[in-house]
């Protein structure tokens, strides 16, 4: 079956429906999920007809790596990138509505070492002084709502990430001691998935991950909306997580594990056993068509239930695919419904003084019943 075929019709459908006769791009994120190709300069186009071929255009010297487009017009060039982006738009007679994106301004990662995800004054510039008198429409949304449904390609891919990101989980457990600093744990992690992960499994052509190791009184401040590695020694006693960002040729995966150096004390066993109870009632919990705060309450209730509700601040999920965080997301407050074949994480979280922070995460592809896990890191505290 050809996915893409049927992937590319469903894109053209959206456009139809909301009147978008073209869509440019230049975010490596749109033009990779438009083509199958991660753009590795920047340089790089996609253009999105409502009726006909989606055209690829990159640089010449990025030949070995548009061999993986699917994209069938795959066109190269060596000359300025706006020039010949012009000429390519010229000819395809690119006019009446188009769509650009104006709205990127979220990372797709943690911290260092990703690019802002927003395009620029420069493109809209470009769209504008090359398409003359087309109307240029804000389409971020309209991505964000092509982006949410994955191809069973996209799902293997996403696989092979969590796959992956397992092998860098088992070398930061094994790392795990007391004595032992968080930025230690980080690197053994990081450094088993650069060196397995080119080539991996003879899939991947680029594998690079983030690996943020929080313990004992840093652990507290997981529910923040970043986390920082420290030279921290690690104690006995003292729970260690570790918020793993992995992405695997563009395609991201996102997971959370917290482990103990030595014997975790009944409190902690408590508290992981209600964050692993939550996790599991809000992936059963998924329905075609459920909201969002539902699925964020179905973990919530249980550990509410178990007395540690008002240790619970964080929200319950976040969208995953060609960007670390997108929609839809999981929320009390959130207005994103879940449909079959969107992913996104489920990570329920606990922070408390007398155990530290604690949290479980995983990658969760939604059926018409229910979840599964893309992810399958053992969950052992």
């Amino acid at each position: 079956m050809d996915y893409e075929r049927q992937k590319v019709d469903r894109i053209q459908s959206l456009m139809r429906n909301r009147g978008i006769d073209f869509i440019v791009c230049r975010n490596s994120e749109n033009v990779l999920y438009f083509s199958g190709y991660w753009p590795i300069r920047g340089w790089s186009f996609s253009v999105v007809p409502a009726d006909g071929e989606l055209v690829l255009l990159a640089p010449e010297y990025e030949g070995e790596f548009t061999e993986r487009a699917w994209c069938p017009d795959v066109r190269s060039y060596e000359g300025e990138a706006y020039d010949e982006a012009a000429k390519l738009i010229s000819e395809l007679g690119v006019g009446g509505t188009v769509g650009f994106e104006g709205s990127f301004e979220l990372i797709a990662g943690n911290v260092i070492g990703v690019e802002n995800a927003h395009v620029g004054f420069q493109h809209l510039e470009f769209l504008k002084n090359s398409t003359d008198s087309a109307e240029l429409v804000d389409v971020t949304d309209l991505l964000h709502e092509m982006r949410k449904v994955k191809t069973p390609t996209e799902i293997e891919a996403m696989r092979l990430a969590a796959d992956l990101s397992g092998a860098g989980l088992e070398a930061a457990y094994q790392t795990v001691g007391d004595g032992i600093k968080e930025t230690q744990v980080a690197a053994a992690c990081e450094s088993k998935i650069y060196e397995e992960g080119f080539g991996y499994r003879g899939k991947s052509q680029y594998a690079r991950s983030f690996a943020f190791v929080m313990s004992g009184p840093q652990s507290m401040k997981a529910p923040r909306p970043y986390n920082i590695c420290s030279p921290r020694k690690m104690k006995n006693g003292e729970a260690v997580l570790i918020e793993l960002n992995t992405c695997v040729d563009g395609y991201w995966c996102d997971l959370t594990r917290t482990w103990v150096v030595g014997s975790p004390s009944e409190e902690q066993k408590t508290v992981w056993d209600l964050l692993v109870a939550g996790e599991d009632a809000a992936i059963d919990s998924i329905r075609d068509g459920i909201d969002g705060p539902a699925v964020d309450g179905a973990a919530r209730k249980v550990i509410n239930a178990g007395g540690f509700g008002e240790y619970f601040p964080a929200f319950l999920g976040h969208g995953i695919g060609v960007a670390c965080h997108e929609p839809p997301f999981i929320t009390p407050s959130s207005t994103d419904k879940l449909h079959e074949n969107y992913t996104h994480t489920v990570e329920p979280g606990i922070a408390k003084e007398s155990v530290g922070g604690l949290r479980v995460e995983d990658v969760v592809l939604d059926l018409k019943v229910g979840g599964q896990k893309i992810s399958t890191f053992h969950r052992e505290l």
